[in-house]
C-alpha cells in the first residue's frame, strides 16, 4: 500500500504542479487580453517556481486525500469521483486559507462578479479537478484490482440436446 500511496501523491502533485502552470498562463492572458499588453511581465516569470511549488505541494494533499479513499473503499474510484474530491479540498483550502489570512481590500478596485467566477472556476479546474483526476494507481496492463484468483467463477456445464 505505501508503494500505491507514492504514485498517488507523485501524480498528484505533478498534475498540480502542471495545473497552476496554465492557471498563471490563464491569469496572464486575462490581463493580455483586455488591456493588450501584459504589465509587469517578470512579475509572472519570477512567480513560475512559486505557483510550481504550490501547485505540488496542493496536489500532493489532494493525492493523499484520494488514497485514502481509495483504500477505505478497497476499489478503483472513477475519475469523475476524483475530480470532485479534488475540487472539494480546494474549496477547503481556500476556505481555511481565507480564514487564517483575514485579508482586506486595501483600497483596490474589486474586480467584477463575471471576472471572480471567472477564475474561480479555472483555479478550480486548474488546482482540484487536474490533480483529482491524475492521482490514481499505477496500470497494471488492464488488470482489475482483484486477482483473477479471487474471482469466483463457475465452470460452465456441458448439457444434452433434447431430443
Amino acid at each position: 500500500m505505501k508503494k500505491a500511496m507514492g504514485t498517488f501523491i507523485y501524480r498528484g502533485s505533478l498534475a498540480g504542479a502542471a495545473g497552476q502552470l496554465l492557471f498563471l498562463l490563464f491569469a496572464a492572458l486575462s490581463y493580455l487580453i483586455p488591456l493588450g499588453h501584459l504589465p509587469y511581465p517578470h512579475l509572472f516569470i519570477l512567480a513560475i517556481p512559486m505557483y510550481l511549488l504550490i501547485g505540488a505541494v496542493t496536489g500532493a494533499l489532494i493525492g493523499i486525500i484520494v488514497w485514502g479513499c481509495y483504500v477505505k473503499s478497497g476499489r478503483n474510484i472513477s475519475p469523475l469521483v476524483r475530480a470532485l474530491i479534488g475540487t472539494g479540498s480546494i474549496l477547503v483550502i481556500g476556505l481555511l486559507w481565507r480564514l487564517a489570512t483575514n485579508e482586506n481590500d486595501d483600497g483596490l478596485p474589486t474586480p467584477s462578479l463575471a471576472y471572480r467566477i471567472t477564475h474561480t472556476m479555472v483555479a478550480l479546474a486548474t488546482s482540484g479537478m487536474l490533480p483529482g483526476v491524475a492521482a490514481r494507481p499505477k496500470n497494471r496492463g488492464g488488470q482489475p484490482r482483484i486477482s483473477n484468483e479471487e474471482i469466483p467463477y463457475e465452470t460452465p456445464r456441458i448439457t444434452k440436446p433434447c431430443s
